[in-house]
């Protein structure tokens, strides 16, 4: 999944640091199926050649700003645990900030590139939303078979 134009857009108000984008990215990347990805921060570190600190003070930054929630997955086979990192809160606040700019993005005559990215992006994730809770309802209902 890409990153939203958005984010780099309102980067300076959500007060994220070049850092954060690169933690998102690399969460973006293995997002699959509409569900958030767990992996391993110390495999992170080698890929992108960061400290451990570094990671480490980027996840308690996104924590703080309420955009990331962890999640404990089962312990792998070296007792290590893994993560679930979820980025629904900063979702939503992109979502927040594209509501605010949405009349000045309407009252444009003609739209950018970039205007029908994030666009797109955010009914993307709407049909992601509605997915799941039709799923949930399916289940509730005793309809899905998986």
């Amino acid at each position: 999944m890409p990153l939203p134009f958005a984010l780099y857009r309102f980067k300076k108000i959500l007060k994220l640091t070049n850092s954060d984008i690169l933690f998102i990215g690399y969460t973006f990347m293995r997002k699959q199926n509409g569900k958030w990805p767990y992996f391993s921060l110390a495999k992170m570190t080698r890929e992108y050649k960061i400290s451990q600190d570094s990671l480490s003070k980027t996840v308690k930054r996104l924590r703080a700003l309420h955009f990331l929630t962890t999640t404990s997955k089962k312990e792998n086979s070296k007792g290590k645990g893994r993560n679930i990192y979820d980025l629904s809160g900063l979702i939503i606040a992109l979502e927040v900030l594209i509501d605010r700019h949405s009349e000045e993005l309407l009252d444009k005559k003609r739209w950018s590139v970039d205007d029908q990215l994030d666009y797109a992006f955010i009914k993307d994730f709407e049909k992601e939303k509605l997915s799941e809770i039709q799923r949930a309802n399916d289940i509730e209902n005793g309809e899905y078979n998986k």
